[in-house]
């Protein structure tokens, strides 16, 4: 999200310090973002669950094997594995991280015509 965000501030920089030099700033940015946290974020002490629910799917989807796909299908529909994947808060922040990174980057693409043909006229 904040890759997204700089997009918007990478534009200024280019028109004020270059390219290259922008593009050196947002990454020694990001090195930095990386470095902190590596050293602030701490792992999860709920591993043992997250194992135990991979676990869980494994052993369901084995379940699933001696069925026939129109079986499968109705025996788990869309609505039921994304109700499934919100009882994991690990499985859903990354389910809804993807979603808005995909998101942004919709609306970053949306915007880059305008911003090559100001750039480069």
């Amino acid at each position: 999200m904040v890759g997204i965000a700089l997009s918007s501030i990478t534009v200024l920089m280019i028109q004020k310090i270059g390219w290259r030099a922008s593009y050196c700033a947002i990454g020694a940015f990001g090195l930095f973002s990386v470095l902190c946290g590596a050293i602030g974020l701490k792992n999860s002490k709920n591993l043992d669950n997250v194992q135990s629910d991979i676990d869980k799917a494994i052993h369901k989807e084995e379940s699933l094997k001696g069925l026939t796909l129109k079986e499968r299908k109705s025996s788990r529909s869309f609505i039921k594995q994304l109700m499934e994947l919100n009882k994991n808060p690990v499985c859903r922040n990354v389910f809804m991280a993807g979603l808005l990174r995909t998101f942004g980057s919709t609306v970053v693409m949306a915007f880059s015509p305008i911003f090559f043909l100001k750039a480069f006229p």
